[in-house]
């Protein structure tokens, strides 16, 4: 009888491919590290809110560039703009986000 318990507690282990506890390293969590998620959600709440003080031409571009993944010929058809203008004016509108970052942050 004991022999037979031994055989299917064995072929219980290969079948699920058991691991013992001890072997793992850490305990990770499917939701991901609490404090990398807060860091991440701070950050997209503080791109929205330097969103809101752009201009709508601006946030529009960086938009439909940065988010939605559109090309320059997309954009030139979306805005109506040639493609030197949506070159210049997503220049224009990171260029202004990167000053308004750096006075939200100092």
């Amino acid at each position: 009888m004991a022999r037979n318990t031994y055989i299917d507690e064995w072929r219980r282990r290969k079948r699920w491919k058991w691991v013992p506890f001890f072997e793992r390293k850490e305990m990770v969590s499917p939701y991901g590290i609490p404090e990398v998620e807060m860091v991440n959600k701070e950050n997209i709440q503080e791109l929205e809110e330097i969103l809101q003080l752009l201009p709508e031409n601006y946030r529009t571009i960086i938009y439909l560039r940065e988010y939605a993944g559109f090309s320059y010929e997309d954009i030139q058809e979306a805005m109506d703009l040639s493609e030197g203008q949506v070159k210049i004016t997503l220049f224009r509108a990171r260029k202004r986000m990167k000053e308004l970052s750096k006075r939200w942050r100092g």
